[in-house]
């Protein structure tokens, strides 16, 4: 595998499906070392099709070597195959809170949109989808980190549209995702900082349950950051902070019991407005 340049590709990211009788075939993506890599289906046979994936992939000295290859058939029949990307694409933009200051820091993730890998859930909850770290770090085409004014740089991309997502602090509220065409400049976003709230979990004798998971799932197109999808383990105190809150949205709020504490039950509220809260944990019936 070479990049734009002719060169052998330093390091890269590498997939292989394939389709026999209507039915998909995965296989086994290897990250790519000067230059190859051997990529392998998970099942035996002659599939009827066989495509390959390539993304990520970099030089030596750590620059992009050419454009994401979305996907590119190869002989089913397996065997050595040449690849050469081409010229990747950029987006660009900046990051940066509503009173104009920039959001420095702030990791930026470009998504191929309509790839397989990419469902309806991980689209209705990226900042859950970002921070599960198989998918983050599975499919994401380009990351760029913000820098002191807030800008960003996504290289090494391939012709076609792309989701662009920022994982965003922990004290913003949820932005909407553009899908963009490589190429394009100056896509922005405005962060709004949420209300952090405090849920402290009791046991049934009013002392703090440490590890209890506390979960938010949004109501009514309510926004929510870290927590809409993620689970906030309590501390030794028994206490949760959420951040990242619609101060005037609802939200469905549940707490998990302990892991091992089968003699407590886990408590739910179905409409939570944003506000420190005590919720103390029933004991569980014992037969």
């Amino acid at each position: 595998m070479v990049g734009a340049d002719g060169e052998p590709v330093h390091a890269a990211r590498t997939r292989i499906w394939g389709m026999r009788n209507e039915r998909r075939i995965n296989g086994f993506g290897r990250p790519v070392r000067g230059g190859h890599v051997t990529l392998s289906l998970h099942e035996g046979g002659v599939p009827e099709e066989v495509w390959v994936a390539v993304w990520q992939a970099r030089r030596e000295d750590g620059s992009p070597a050419g454009a994401a290859l979305r996907r590119r058939a190869v002989p089913r029949e397996g065997g050595a195959v040449r690849i050469q990307l081409g010229h990747g694409l950029t987006i660009d933009g900046r990051v940066a809170w509503a009173d104009g200051a920039p959001a420095v820091g702030t990791r930026v993730h470009a998504f191929p949109v309509n790839a397989d890998e990419v469902g309806e859930d991980d689209r209705a909850n990226w900042q859950g989808a970002l921070r599960h770290e198989a998918f983050a770090h599975g499919f994401v085409h380009a990351v760029a980190v913000s820098d002191a004014q807030g800008r960003y740089r996504l290289e090494g991309l391939a012709d076609g549209d792309y989701a662009i997502v920022p994982l965003l602090p922990a004290e913003a509220l949820t932005v909407d995702v553009p899908e963009v065409a490589a190429g394009s400049r100056d896509v922005q976003f405005e962060l709004e900082r949420g209300v952090a709230k405090t849920i402290s979990v009791l046991t049934p004798e009013g002392l703090p349950a440490s590890g209890c998971g506390v979960r938010l799932t949004p109501k009514d197109g309510a926004r929510a950051n870290a927590v809409d999808g993620g689970v906030v383990d309590t501390n030794g105190a028994g206490r949760a902070r959420l951040g990242g809150l619609d101060s005037e949205s609802t939200y469905q709020l549940f707490v998990e019991r302990p892991d091992r504490r089968h003699d407590l039950l886990s408590e739910e509220i179905l409409d939570w407005t944003p506000r420190d809260t005590t919720v103390r944990l029933a004991r569980a019936a014992q037969i």
